[in-house]
C-alpha cells in the first residue's frame, strides 16, 4: 500500500529508475510524502547512483519535505546537474524518530518549467 515504518539510525528508500536520464535534462523532483504524526516538515536528503559510481555524499542533496506534494528544484546541486546516466535515486529521513510509519508515492524527475 506503500506503507513504510523506520527503522534503525538511518531509514531511507531507493527508487530505481526504469531507465538511465541525464540529470540536467530532469532538474524538478516531486514528492508525495505523508508522515503519519501528521509532521508537516520533513528534513531529507537525496542522493543519486549512475552506471559508473554508486551513493556517495559527493551526489547529495538536501531538502524539507512537506506533508503530501513536495516539488524540489534541483538545479542549484553542481553534481547532479553533471550527472550522466542516472540509474536510481535514494531519500534518506534525517529525523528517523520524526516520522515512525509513512506514506510515500512514486517519485517524478522532469524539466522545470515556468
Amino acid at each position: 500500500d506503500g506503507a513504510y515504518r523506520t527503522a534503525g539510525e538511518n531509514p531511507y528508500l531507493v527508487f530505481k529508475l526504469q531507465k538511465p536520464i541525464k540529470a540536467k535534462l530532469s532538474e524538478q523532483l516531486v514528492v508525495d510524502l505523508k508522515c503519519d504524526n501528521g509532521t508537516d516538515q520533513v528534513p531529507v536528503q537525496m542522493f543519486w547512483r549512475t552506471n559508473n559510481s554508486d551513493f556517495s555524499e559527493d551526489r547529495r542533496f538536501r531538502f524539507i519535505a512537506y506533508q503530501g506534494l513536495t516539488s524540489v528544484n534541483l538545479s542549484s546541486a553542481a553534481s547532479w546537474i553533471e550527472s550522466e546516466d542516472v540509474t536510481a535515486v535514494r531519500i534518506d529521513f534525517e529525523s528517523p524518530g520524526g516520522c515512525s510509519k509513512l506514506i510515500v508515492g512514486p517519485l517524478k524527475l522532469g524539466i522545470n518549467k515556468l
